[in-house]
């Protein structure tokens, strides 16, 4: 194949046709780029190559006068072009499927898993001849240290280079052995290619070939909409492929519980539309006012014209990433301004793109009355700052570059010979960005429409969340609450909305854009919580807030969670967690679990989780597990067993096989007699009979092991019986199944037995270990059985446990 490549592109070499005056063939470095794109974009890039290479003097050529190499500036200018996209991988065209991306996932990953071998070796190397140097072991783990931070970082630089994302994991909050866990992980790397390569293809196609556009493809190109379509398709497929079991053996689909989540476009759409409608509710309480306003990003990030979709002249190739970026840094100096100013505000913000994918957002935000002129301002201020020139804007970012300024006409003046003013003087007229935007007239905020525009809210001529209302469904699917369409889309020259919005979804997914944001007020995740509770009765903070959570009230519930601008910290009811134990694919501690909400003053808090959940695959109306705890897989295990085994084989060299692979029932034996005392004697008939007289000792200690536990297995089969019935009671299962969970840990544990040795397993901390109090149930515990009675009934049983096991260790 490579071959047929190769002379294909000997064939493709730059041919003049002297009759017509122009180049007919591609060069060999542009036909070799032009053969790894998709055919559209292969099509344009070849007569943009061509249109350069013959240049405007293409007619004089036939009389023998080209002679500026036009063909190797078309080659350049392709280079520079396809650089970015192609620097990804050697092996990924521009039309790559997402198979091929996993392969080359697969294959980068198993380059790196080779690399982390070798580092591993290295950093052990490196404690071995300390320790035959008689080094202290805090100057060997400082090199070892150095030498895998070293390593790490070369590694990591080299996946960068291949488009592997992961040198934000290089800061102090992750374990060099978690990085390299996940450059080793194939998933891991296939996400990280399939997003940083999708984003480089869309952002070349929109710079470069002009792909982007209302004239071309809307808001993002066809080939990121073949890959989203596909990628939707895969998911579906695996979501009717899946369900949820817990631990009552219930099933559920995995397609169902996703359509009644927030993940359904209606469900989304209602949801939001009912924060909104509450903020407005307490803003005419209150006496606020609204204002709604749209901020839009310099040209220099525009690819292209609004109107005709000419190519922009100030566009500087910046992503629709960039400029998501820069509005986000923008919106956190306005909000960092606003609340020096001591102005509140709250409400929602929407992102969406621009006919050319440019992102722009739309607010709805309410304040005080006497707030409105200010937050006009800071706004205006902070969205102006960059570029102002093209809004015919000039004034000084501060005082003392006005005092430059003035300082140079003083020197020129002084040059001239004539009267020197005084600087004082030179100011005059002369603005900073403070002084000019602090009074602004209506005709300033006019002038810079193109930037920003506001509109203050009519009450009288309707709703505010009418305001939004279209642009929230716009980005979402394109239907009221009735499953209407709500009108055109702009962008798209009249098209319907409802066709136009599965390319918004796509852009936001391509470019990882966040949509809606809500300003203000108390955590969407308290809230929803809440909705989980049922049959509450009393007068706490919990019942309060949970029955406006229930009635669907946003407005009541700001309000018992103590108003838009209180502090998360402060509010009264947070969000109840519990420690998760058990650690990720990449042996790291798992964030906390949320298990429902929690008084802040009184420690009263509400289990809204009562279930645990098993994610399974549906084989034959069967499910088989496919989550729970799972080790880290990493290499540094794989490292340290290989590493123990070959100083083995150093020493025995009969526990290597034919093939290769290690003898690992002779390893075992091996440690076995070192165990005892003993050490290997030559001669193949000695170690048959060892081996024979290993696997006896291994079946009579578990024998012996078995028949023992067996008495302490029926105290324990009691004690899970009555909390099993327990559990049964849905206001104590949540109690109930952390002991639950600790005593089947302990039965399983009779069975865990590895060469006549038990499993450790870790010590769980107790309350005083962890810290504080434990907050008490919202709903208290029967007198009759609680958790200390259960405890207290096991504590017999691991004592005699762990008296047994230590006459099994002196054996």
């Amino acid at each position: 194949m490579e071959a047929r490549a190769m002379s294909a592109i000997r064939y493709h070499r730059p041919e003049f046709d002297a009759e017509r005056g122009r180049y007919v063939r591609l060069s060999s470095r542009a036909f070799e780029a032009v053969s790894r794109m998709p055919r559209a974009l292969a099509g344009r890039v070849r007569r943009e190559w061509l249109k350069r290479a013959n240049g405007a003097g293409c007619k004089r050529a036939a009389r023998g006068l080209m002679t500026d190499g036009r063909p190797d500036a078309a080659d350049c200018w392709l280079h520079e072009f396809v650089r970015p996209l192609f620097a990804w991988s050697a092996t990924l065209p521009l039309d790559a499927s997402d198979a091929d991306i996993r392969e080359e996932a697969e294959r980068l990953s198993k380059g790196y898993f080779r690399d982390a071998l070798k580092l591993h070796r290295q950093v052990g190397s490196i404690g071995r001849l300390g320790d035959e140097a008689g080094a202290g072991a805090a100057e060997v783990g400082r090199q070892q240290y150095a030498a895998m931070r070293c390593g790490l970082t070369a590694l990591a630089a080299r996946a960068e280079a291949d488009g592997v994302a992961v040198g934000r994991f290089l800061s102090g909050k992750y374990e060099a052995e978690s990085v390299l866990g996940r450059l080793c992980d194939k998933g891991f790397v296939g996400r990280q290619l399939r997003k940083g390569f999708g984003r480089a293809r869309e952002n070349l196609i929109r710079s470069a070939f002009g792909g982007v556009h209302r004239r071309a493809a809307l808001y993002v190109s066809d080939d990121a909409m073949e890959a989203w379509r596909g990628q939707r398709r895969r998911n579906m497929a695996l979501l009717e492929a899946m369900e949820l079991i817990n631990e009552l053996g219930e099933r559920f689909d995995l397609v169902d519980i996703v359509a009644a989540s927030e993940s359904n476009p209606r469900n989304r759409n209602a949801g939001l539309m009912v924060r909104i409608a509450g903020f407005e509710k307490i803003a005419l309480d209150l006496g606020h006012v609204g204002e709604f306003v749209t901020m839009t990003c310099p040209s220099r990030f525009h690819a292209r014209m609004s109107a005709s979709g000419a190519v922009n002249p100030k566009f500087d190739g910046s992503s629709p990433r960039d400029a998501a970026n820069y509005l986000q840094k923008v919106w956190a100096r306005i909000r960092a301004a606003l609340k020096d100013e001591g102005i509140p505000i709250y409400g929602f913000r929407v992102a969406e793109p621009h006919h050319d994918g440019c992102p722009h957002w739309h607010g709805l935000f309410f304040m005080p009355s006497e707030a409105r002129k200010r937050f006009r301002e800071i706004v205006a201020m902070h969205l102006c700052r960059e570029d102002r020139d093209e809004l015919g804007l000039s004034y000084f970012l501060s005082n003392k570059a006005r005092l430059g300024r003035a300082r140079e006409i003083q020197a020129g003046e002084r040059r001239l010979g004539g009267a020197v003013r005084p600087l004082a003087a030179i100011c005059v007229g002369m603005l900073t960005e403070k002084e000019f935007w602090h009074g602004a007239k209506y005709s300033d905020f006019k002038a810079v429409q193109a930037r920003v525009d506001f509109k203050a809210i009519d009450w009288g001529r309707g709703s505010a969340a009418g305001y939004i209302a279209k642009y929230i469904a716009k980005n979402i699917d394109g239907k009221n609450a009735y499953g209407e369409s709500v009108g055109f889309d702009d962008e798209a020259e009249g098209a319907d909305v409802t066709k136009t919005v599965e390319r918004v979804l796509c852009w936001a997914s391509t470019h990882g854009i966040r949509q809606f944001q809500q300003v203000g007020g108390p955590p969407v995740g308290v809230w929803r919580e809440l909705r989980r509770l049922k049959d509450l009765s009393g007068d706490g903070d919990i019942v309060r807030a949970a029955h406006a959570a229930d009635v669907g009230d946003w407005g009541k519930f700001v309000m018992v969670m103590g108003g838009v601008d209180c502090k998360r910290d402060e509010r009264p009811v947070l969000l109840y967690k519990e420690e998760c134990r058990e650690p990720n694919r990449y042996g790291e501690p798992r964030a906390d679990r949320v298990r429902g909400v929690v008084e802040s003053e009184t420690g009263v808090y509400a289990v809204s989780r009562v279930h645990e959940w098993v994610l399974g695959f549906k084989r034959g109306g069967e499910a088989v597990a496919h989550g729970g705890a799972a080790a880290a897989w990493t290499c540094v295990n794989n490292c340290r067993k290989n590493e123990a085994a070959a100083e083995t084989a150093a020493i025995y060299p009969s526990v290597i096989k034919k093939g290769g692979d290690y003898d690992w029932e002779a390893i075992d034996v091996l440690d076995w007699l070192a165990a005892n005392g003993r050490s290997m004697p030559p001669g193949s008939v000695v170690g048959r009979a060892l081996r024979e007289e290993y696997r006896d000792c291994i079946r009579r200690e578990r024998e012996e092991f078995d028949s023992v536990a067996g008495l302490f297995k029926a105290e324990l089969d009691k004690v899970l019986a009555d909390v099993a019935a327990a559990v049964k009671d849905g206001r104590q299962m949540a109690e109930k199944r952390k002991v639950w969970q600790e005593l089947t840990a302990l039965s399983a544990g009779f069975g865990a037995v590895c060469y006549g040795r038990r499993l450790s397993k870790p010590k769980p901390k107790s309350d005083d270990e962890i810290g504080g109090e434990r907050p008490r149930r919202y709903l208290p515990m029967p007198k009759k059985w609680t958790t200390e009675d259960v405890i207290k009934r096991s504590e017999t049983v691991r004592k005699g446990a762990a008296e047994w096991l230590e006459r099994m260790r002196r054996m």
